[in-house]
């Protein structure tokens, strides 16, 4: 039989290790049940500033082997002119136990792209150049996969429901960038508003995957972030310019042979 107790806390009730206990794993059981089946990386917030030569995280939500961690308070690491391709990750530190908690920490590193591991969180990638400044706003959609002086975030890692996907920033913006051109369908509108009701969080790759699918009239495949980043950028493009998605064969070179 399925119970559910929650402790009563009034006058008169001793307060008892089994009712914190109770609490404590109504909470936790709720957590997991609601994140279950999302993949690891940014759920909510964590973005990004540059100040003074640093770069800012900002609070927000990550998904660390399947539970949430919150960040509360902003994490700051230095940046300097390499002109090399340089990224931001999380970390999961060691857990530390007390007397009376469980702490995890999290550290936020500054590492060349090929020494991130399967279990960190790539946060964003930079390539600054001396004597460059480091900028972390953006024009367009486009803009946003600048490859010198700006903070990218095409292959950021983003929590999603059956895996990873886009970060919200780049969806929002390709939504804003969207109802700014005369190309817009029901079928733009009914996307767009997926993701401003989506209230930060990023839609599943499989939801993005469908509609630029349609959009650009060829089979339904699974894309890599950077991939979805670019068929965005080309319905984005194709608005803009009024023409239509063409199927992949027919987007090949055409040749006439005469005999």
């Amino acid at each position: 039989m399925n119970i559910q107790r929650l402790p009563i806390f009034k006058s008169g009730n001793i307060l008892k290790q089994e009712m914190m206990e109770s609490l404590k794993q109504y909470m936790v059981d709720y957590t997991i049940l609601k994140y279950s089946g999302y993949s690891d990386g940014i759920l909510r917030g964590c973005n990004i500033t540059v100040s003074d030569n640093r770069i800012v995280l900002h609070s927000g939500i990550l998904i660390l082997g399947g539970m949430p961690f919150y960040i509360k308070d902003t994490l700051s690491i230095m940046s300097k002119p390499t002109n090399t391709v340089k990224a931001l990750i999380v970390k999961a530190g060691e857990v530390e136990y007390e007397r009376c908690f469980e702490s995890k920490r999290i550290e936020l590193l500054m590492v060349d792209v090929e020494e991130i591991n399967h279990t960190d969180i790539e946060i964003c990638k930079f390539r600054l150049q001396q004597g460059a400044k480091l900028r972390y706003q953006y024009r367009d959609l486009e803009d946003m996969n600048t490859e010198f002086d700006t903070i990218c975030l095409v292959r950021s890692q983003w929590a999603a429901f059956g895996g990873n996907s886009l970060s919200y920033f780049i969806l929002h913006q390709f939504a804003t960038d969207m109802l700014k051109t005369n190309g817009v369908t029901q079928e733009d509108r009914q996307f767009i508003g997926q993701i401003f009701a989506a209230n930060g969080e990023s839609l599943s790759s499989e939801c993005i995957n469908s509609y630029t699918a349609g959009k650009m009239n060829r089979p339904y495949e699974e894309r890599k972030v950077d991939e979805m980043y670019a068929d965005l950028l080309q319905v984005l493009k194709m608005a803009k310019t009024g023409k239509r998605g063409m199927a992949v064969r027919d987007m090949k070179e055409r040749r006439l042979i005469v005999d």
